[in-house]
């Protein structure tokens, strides 16, 4: 830190680039959570995305390894499959809700259908005729 700081007063790091650069290099990689190479990379790679390589596990040694991998695969295999149910369960328990809800809705809408269909009389003696019907 004594570093950046003496560094910025004698006018190396101008910028605010520059500033940002020179601490990063000037803080420890274990504290920063960065890896040496990442801390020394150009401000071109640093502007680059950065792809992480995934690793894959090594393979278990021994037979115990493999015991243990089998019962975590198999638990992992456990909760899928109750998962899964699960998700079969919540399937039908939604159908089951929206088919009398679909039934009412059909039937709103016919009977808005049918009141649609009466009241296009346009004929003035029709509708005088209904009015006089629906009084009576």
């Amino acid at each position: 830190m004594l570093d950046f700081a003496g560094g910025a007063a004698k006018g190396r790091g101008t910028s605010l680039r520059a500033q940002i650069d020179e601490l990063a290099r000037a803080v420890p990689a274990g504290l920063s959570g960065a890896t040496a190479t990442e801390n020394t990379a150009t401000t071109e790679s640093q502007q680059t995305p950065r792809i992480k390589e995934v690793t894959s596990k090594p393979a278990p040694a021994g037979m115990w390894a493999l015991a243990t991998d089998l019962f975590r695969l198999s638990s992992k295999r456990g909760v899928l499959s109750s998962s899964l149910r699960a998700t079969r369960d919540l399937e039908q328990a939604a159908t089951q809700l929206r088919t009398p809800l679909v039934a009412h809705l059909k039937q709103l809408i016919q009977a808005g259908d049918q009141l649609a269909t009466q009241a296009d009389s346009s004929d003035q003696t029709a509708l005088l005729q209904k009015n006089s019907n629906s009084i009576n």
